[in-house]
């Protein structure tokens, strides 16, 4: 495969799944709407895609957005429910808020089928109602921490660095092709994973003061 360098690591998803096809000693494609055409596209599409999800989910400045929730009357039921923003994977009370209360809502994301009992729902609920219950009892605003799942495309280079090496291995080890076990890729892999934790410490840095509990 050709020689990768932090410059030329991928930008874009294609780039990407090209990356994963070339530990996987496989020719690369020139079109996303290809990724049906072949297992080894679609093993490399599939491990990109779920990277990207399992990566996110360490939550990071760039995916990790604070949102006051007011829960809302639903009438057929006399329930007032909190449905989840589009793309949240994970949500939990707002600790640097100064509403914060440790023995207040512990709010959680869980999925409900709709009415027509044809998909699920997500839906954010109050842990301590209970995982099978929406119903918040009032319309009491709630701060929370959500952190959502970007698109590849819309990650910072940083993360897309780690997202397409971390897929890539995946890939090379399923195909016993021995790339993702060379000194070349840890030492590429180490790299990328310092260079995201530098770009989230550089968008929030921290500091002995940042790190001290000074809510009131």
């Amino acid at each position: 495969m050709a020689l990768v360098t932090v410059e030329t690591l991928p930008q874009n998803l294609l780039e990407a799944v090209n990356l994963a096809l070339g530990y996987m000693r496989e020719p690369p494609i020139d079109d996303l709407a290809l990724i049906n055409t072949s297992y080894a596209v679609e093993q490399a599409y599939r491990a990109v895609i779920s990277t990207t999800r399992a990566i996110q989910r360490r939550g990071f400045m760039f995916n990790v957005g604070k949102l006051t929730i007011t829960p809302v009357l639903d009438v057929a039921s006399g329930e007032y429910r909190v449905l989840a923003p589009d793309g949240a994977t994970k949500v939990e009370a707002d600790q640097e808020s100064f509403t914060y209360d440790r023995f207040g809502p512990r709010p959680m994301l869980i999925g409900f089928k709709n009415y027509d009992e044809t998909a699920y729902v997500q839906y954010i609920v109050d842990a301590r109602n209970g995982p099978q219950s929406r119903d918040w009892k009032s319309a009491a605003p709630t701060d929370i921490a959500v952190t959502y799942t970007l698109a590849f495309d819309a990650l910072p280079e940083a993360a897309k660095a780690v997202v397409s090496l971390e897929a890539a291995a995946l890939c090379g080890e399923a195909a016993g092709e021995g790339i993702e076990a060379s000194p070349f890729h840890a030492q590429l892999l180490a790299m990328a994973q310092s260079d995201l934790m530098d770009y989230d410490l550089t968008v929030a840095p921290v500091n002995f003061y940042s790190t001290l509990d000074n809510r009131r």
